[in-house]
């Protein structure tokens, strides 16, 4: 008996005479809900758009939409000492805490954050004295056994947002050796090979973030010199140019006081005092932003190295000072009201800065969320 042909599917262009009917025939071309109406579009948005405050407030109204925007990049960038990573981290803590106040945008709030450490800079018990759950986070690294060049790092990066992991931080794009270079001898290896797997990583990263709408890729960069540079900036982030073009957030730090925070605290050896830096003063410059027009102002905050009470008793959490924050933006606002050197808002009052802060770490969570609501709605 002869073997018939095989009748193939003929294809036909979806057709529609209206938006409504245009888009049903291409959804059941693709057999997928992937076209709708834009209005329509827009009233299910929240179903899988999600909202990340970031814990630091002034960032948060600097971002305009009071945190990050799911399903989109961030660079953060500067010189070495800046506290990128413990910015990073100070995010991390704070989505991580997501898991206990679900919200109207991050229905789930299940807080899951993964640290890719190209850089080996991650240490347990820094991130747990900034506040993350050490526990709860999951880690890639490169192991004896397996040595991950920057290809698996982007692969990696596609599986935890296909599994909706909230936010993955990388810590650094410098560190994301293409596979060609651990090869190859040095001097050797092809020219601009890490910006062109930079290109082709962010361009398969950028489609899964398109598609799930829910993770935050948080990019940790570096500045490097351009040597022989007569006019324009002496100076870039590494990576070349795929990072400028596929971040929405992209967030330049730098010291604002050339003087570090400077504390009488114990020693070392546990026995006595000694003047010690424990911090330095950042500021932050949002070079673009995707999701607010509205021109912002550079934010400043404080950034401590290590966790300590100091010989007034005064304590200091490692990361960003968030109460010290909390304080400067809403007085900026208008929220926190001042009468000479007393500052007070409702039952909380302090004479002097640091004793109005000292007030406001004890205070109760929802006074710091009344502040916060009224500081980024403007009231």
């Amino acid at each position: 008996m002869a073997r018939g042909k095989e009748d193939k599917e003929e294809y036909k262009v979806p057709k529609g005479d209206s938006p409504e009917n245009l888009s049903a025939a291409i959804n059941k071309y693709f057999k997928s809900n992937v076209c709708n109406v834009a209005s329509h579009a827009e009233e299910t948005s929240t179903d899988i758009v999600h909202l990340y405050p970031t814990g630091i407030l002034s960032l948060d109204k600097y971002l305009g939409l009071g945190g990050l925007l799911g399903g989109r990049v961030v660079n953060i960038w500067g010189w070495e000492g800046t506290g990128k990573t413990l910015t990073a981290l100070t995010v991390a803590a704070n989505i991580q805490r997501l898991r206990f106040e679900p919200t109207v945008l991050n229905p789930g709030g299940k807080g899951r954050v993964a640290f890719l450490d190209a850089e080996g800079s991650y240490s347990p018990s820094m991130a747990k004295s900034i506040g993350v759950n050490p526990d709860e986070i999951i880690l890639v690294r490169s192991t004896p056994e397996r040595i991950l060049s920057g290809e698996d790092y982007f692969a990696m990066i596609g599986i935890l947002i296909q599994n909706g992991i909230e936010m993955i931080i990388v810590d650094s794009v410098p560190a994301l050796t293409p596979s060609s270079k651990l090869t190859a001898r040095l001097g050797e290896g092809q020219k601009a090979s890490s910006a062109q797997m930079m290109a082709e990583g962010l361009g398969q990263v950028n489609t899964f973030l398109n598609s799930f709408r829910r993770p935050v890729v948080w990019f940790i960069n570096q500045m490097r010199g351009k040597p022989m540079v007569m006019y324009g900036p002496s100076e870039d982030h590494t990576g070349g140019n795929a990072l400028k073009f596929f971040s929405t957030y992209s967030i330049e730090v730098k010291k604002w006081d050339k003087e570090d925070i400077v504390r009488m605290v114990p020693n070392k050896a546990g026995n006595g005092w000694e003047n010690r830096t424990i911090g330095v003063k950042i500021n932050a410059t949002l070079h673009k932003n995707k999701t607010n027009t509205i021109p912002q102002e550079n934010i400043n905050y404080l950034m401590f190295f290590e966790s300590v009470t100091d010989k007034e008793g005064i304590s200091y959490q490692a990361g960003v000072d968030v109460y010290n924050d909390i304080f400067q933006t809403a007085l900026l606002a208008g929220v926190i009201q001042r009468d000479s050197s007393w500052y007070n808002y409702k039952d909380i009052k302090g004479n002097g800065e640091a004793k109005f802060i000292a007030a406001l770490r004890t205070a109760d969570p929802s006074i710091l969320e009344d502040i916060r609501r009224e500081v980024l709605t403007g009231k």
